[in-house]
This record gives C-alpha cells, structure tokens and sequence, in this order.
C-alpha cells in the first residue's frame, strides 16, 4: 500500500477502499466460526466411524474444509492489518486538517513548527472539540430565539384568552374545558404551529377562528355565484324576556323553514345561508332576536317579490301582525364594487357574537346558553350547501397534500408563568 502525505484526494480515496474491505470482516469472522464447528463435527464422525467408504467421504469434507478456514485466518490477520492502516491515514488526515485551521483561525500565535503529531495532537483536538462546542451552543441559541418568535403570538392569545374566561359569567359554560384550549403547542421545522382547540362556542381564541374560517367558506360561495341573483334578508320581531328566549330561537327556524316554502317564494329559490343572532338589552332585561339570510333566486327578473310582500309571509309564518319591519336588499352582480359587497356581507353574517352577552350575570349567561344549545351557528341548503362541501372537499385534499412528517417540538402553557415551557 502506497501512500501520498501530501495528496489528500489520495488519502481519502485509500481510506475508503479500506472502509469497503472493512465491511468484509464480519463474513471472515462468521466464515472461521463455521469452519471449526464443521471441523470438529466431521473429525468427531470420522473417529467414531469404522466404515472406511463413508470415512473416506468424511475426510474429503474435512480436507475442504480446512483449505477454507487457513484461507480465512490469513485474510483475518489480512483486515486486521488493513484497520491498522486506517487508522493511521485518518490520524494523518485529520492532523493535516487540524493544523492548517490551528494555523489559519484557531490560534495564530501558535508556533506551528514546533508542533509534533506524538506530542501535541491531544491540544489540538481539545481545541476542536472546544471550537465544536461553541459553535454547537451558538446554534443552539439561535434555534431558542427562534422557537421564543414563533410562539409569540399563541402566547399573547393564549393570555388574552385566559384574561377574557375570568370575566365569562355563567354556571352552565364548561370553563375548565375553555381552560384547556392551546394548552400545549407542538412547532414543526418549517414553523408551522398545530395546537389542541377546545371547540367551545364560548372560547374568545374558537369563535374568532370559526367566525374567520366562516367567512372565508360564505366569500368562496359566493364568488362562486357573484352572476346569480343574490339578496340579503334580516327578520327580526320584538324582544322576549329570559323565560321565552329558547322557544323563540326555535319558533324563528320553523318560521323560516315556512316562509322558504311558501308558495311564490319556494319556485323561485335554490337555497340560503341562514344565522340566528341574539342580543341582550342591559336597560330593558330583554333579549332581542334577528335572523339574517343570504338568498339564492331563480327567475327574479320575471317572478320579483316585493318588499311587502316579504314583510306580509313573514308575518303569516309568525303569525304576529304587530311586526312592522324587514330588511331585504339585492347583492348586485353588475355592480363594479361586487367584491367588496361579498366580503362586507360574508364578515356581517360570519360574525360571533355570543361571546359578548356572556359577561353580565350568571343568570342571562346561563339564559343564552340554554337557548343555543345544540343550535347551528349556520345554516347551508340547496346549492349553497353543495358549493360548500366543494370547497371542504378541496380544502381537505389540499391539506393530505401538504401533510409534512417532520421533527416537533412540544410545548406547553405555564399558568403561573403565563407563557409555553418544555
């Protein structure tokens, strides 16, 4: 074996056919094993044995097999002989490294000539390791103050939240539940945060992130339907006190679910986006509750429906003549500002506003409670319906898609530190 000092390109490249005769090594070791346990089976055989033909036969075995074993006790010493060899160049590659980063960074003072492999290798590899070590911390370091800036803003949430639950009034809301919403957070490498959510209708950081995914759902539809015939409705009726609130709630969807099949209104319409509101009146103790609605309409231009005409179905499917007032007006398709209708309406009718009635007495808390229990937020039918699970549909392909298996970091929320720790 020739070896070139001064050729690092050769160096590497011997020390790499070492390495692949090193993986050899196991099968030599595994080979002789084998060997002496066939040896020691057939002498056994052949000593025992007194018929000379079969003994013959043996023997052939024998003779083979120990052919093999000598062979592989001389390429044995042969690798053994080679590991020395490769140790020895990657010493020598690595002194060659080292010396020229002592001589070049690590210490320029050092007086280069008087350093020998034998006597002074053991300071320069301190010195590396200790240049190892530093830089190791420094990238440790980054990695927090990027870890600190990513979780910034789900702690200032999370505060805000927990700010927010001390206020919420009400003996029926599930607080420690709302308690245990973004408890812990889990960073991925590409900085991507995922956080466990409560779901709670009365959580400040779950209404705010449905109300937003809402809107987005309500402004994709109804760009998709931007050519159609598009009319936003609001019904309402007088305020009721505590006691009637749940009944109300429920008599205004059967109302609605009326007056949208009613005859002149049913043949000419292909769905809505129904919400019901409710709001609490502090001076008077009353509850007020109104209705808004997104209709899609067929055949408007030859079968338009007046405004009074509206206000009487509503009254009939109410069956309260007192009701002096609706409000109904056409989202214009032709109109330049059509976007900017879309997304005031989208925000209008995607709005949370639960949360707000939440923080007067226990009693109205409770109240409002009872009545929304197990009611949706809001209401999809005909074509609006089938657009909607278009886009749910795409939205979950797209997020299999983007699924990125990679190394998390988990953290979670310190109440008496108010912040997100290991």
């Amino acid at each position: 074996m020739f070896i070139n000092y001064n050729n690092n390109y050769l160096l590497k490249s011997q020390s790499n056919i070492i390495k692949e005769n090193q993986k050899e090594l196991r099968n030599n070791i595994f080979n002789i094993i084998f060997y002496i346990m066939m040896l020691s089976v057939y002498l056994k055989i052949v000593l025992n044995s007194r018929i000379i033909p079969i003994n013959i036969i043996y023997t052939s075995f024998i003779l083979y097999f120990s052919y093999n074993f000598i062979k592989n006790i001389k390429d044995f010493k042969e690798f053994i002989f080679i590991n020395k060899e490769l140790k020895s160049i990657e010493i020598m590659i690595f002194n060659k490294k080292i010396l020229k980063e002592v001589k070049e960074k690590i210490d320029p003072k050092l007086n280069i000539k008087k350093i020998t492999f034998t006597e002074d290798i053991k300071k320069i590899k301190e010195k590396e390791i200790e240049r190892i070590v530093d830089s190791r911390r420094i990238k440790k370091e980054e990695e927090r103050k990027e870890i600190e800036k990513v979780l910034e803003k789900p702690s200032l949430r999370k505060i805000k939240q927990m700010d927010k639950l001390k206020e919420l009034k009400g003996t029926l809301i599930k607080k420690d539940r709302i308690e245990s919403c973004m408890n812990w957070v889990s960073i991925q490498k590409n900085k991507i945060i995922t956080t466990n959510y409560c779901k709670d209708r009365f959580c400040s950081i779950c209404s705010y992130i449905k109300s937003f995914k809402n809107k987005i759902i309500i402004e994709k539809i109804l760009k998709k339907l931007e050519d159609k015939k598009l009319l936003f409705l609001t019904l309402t009726n007088k305020n009721v006190v505590g006691d009637e609130l749940e009944e109300e709630v429920e008599n205004y969807t059967i109302s609605f679910n009326k007056l949208t099949k009613k005859k002149g209104i049913k043949e000419n319409l292909n769905g809505y986006i129904r919400k019901i509101e409710i709001d609490y009146n502090k001076e008077r103790n009353d509850y007020n509750i109104h209705l808004h609605s997104i209709l899609l309409m067929k055949n408007y231009k030859k079968n338009y429906i007046k405004k009074e005409k509206w206000l009487e179905s509503w009254r009939e499917v109410k069956k309260d003549k007192s009701i002096t007032q609706i409000d109904i007006k056409e989202i214009k398709g032709n109109n330049k500002n059509i976007t900017e209708d879309i997304k005031k309406i989208s925000n209008y009718i995607s709005k949370e506003n639960l949360q707000q009635n939440m923080y007067y007495t226990d009693e109205v808390s409770d109240t409002i409670y009872k009545a929304t229990k197990y009611k949706k937020d809001i209401t999809y039918s005909g074509e609006f319906k089938e657009i909607k699970k278009e886009i749910e549909k795409d939205k979950a392909n797209l997020k299999e898609e983007n699924k990125i298996i990679s190394y998390t970091l988990l953290k979670f929320w310190n109440k008496e530190e108010n912040r997100y720790i290991n």
